[in-house]
């Protein structure tokens, strides 16, 4: 392909990664219910942007995925967006601190990250509709936990996409 095509299709391509994304996570969804639970492939794409890739097009891509997923959802659009974004900007903040890639680390960023934003939207939706929490919360747990056993499986996925940053790339030093 000549370069003036890709640099043509690259930013649609881009553009499209949430679309994927969902597509993926509600086609996983279906086979891999456990009791009506699934891991979320959205939020392990999240995460490992956010882990993976510079904070401004990793933020951008969460909170295009967020709102997406608003569509769908019983929460008010623009909440989901909003989740996403300042969730994947906090993933950024630890990468900025220290430039560490620890063994599980991925495990554990998907499992504060979903369980901070499942979390947040079983509040929401539990107030919203009056509903009771303990059902919400306990299934956001559970999608959380199986969203964190699979997230080696995400990071590697997005390292084998394209290179990772380094955390002064990612940041702008030299």
């Amino acid at each position: 392909m000549n370069d003036g095509l890709a640099s043509l299709l690259r930013p649609l391509v881009v553009l499209a990664a949430p679309l994927w994304v969902l597509l993926l996570r509600y086609g996983f969804a279906d086979l891999s219910a456990i009791n009506g639970v699934a891991p979320d492939v959205a939020l392990i794409a999240a995460v490992a942007a956010a882990w993976t890739r510079k904070p401004l097009g990793a933020v951008a891509f969460a909170a295009l995925l967020g709102a997406s997923l608003d569509l769908a959802s019983t929460t008010p659009w623009g909440l989901g967006a909003v989740r996403y974004a300042t969730l994947a900007a906090l993933v950024c903040g630890v990468r900025r601190v220290g430039d560490f890639d620890l063994p599980g680390i991925s495990v554990v960023l998907v499992l504060a990250f979903a369980c901070a934003e499942r979390g947040l939207a079983a509040l929401t939706i539990g107030v919203r509709l009056q509903l009771p929490l303990t059902p919400l919360l306990l299934q956001a747990g559970g999608i959380a936990l199986l969203s964190a056993l699979l997230a080696p499986l995400g990071f590697a996925t997005a390292r084998a996409l394209a290179p990772a940053t380094t955390i002064d790339e990612a940041w702008g030093r030299r």
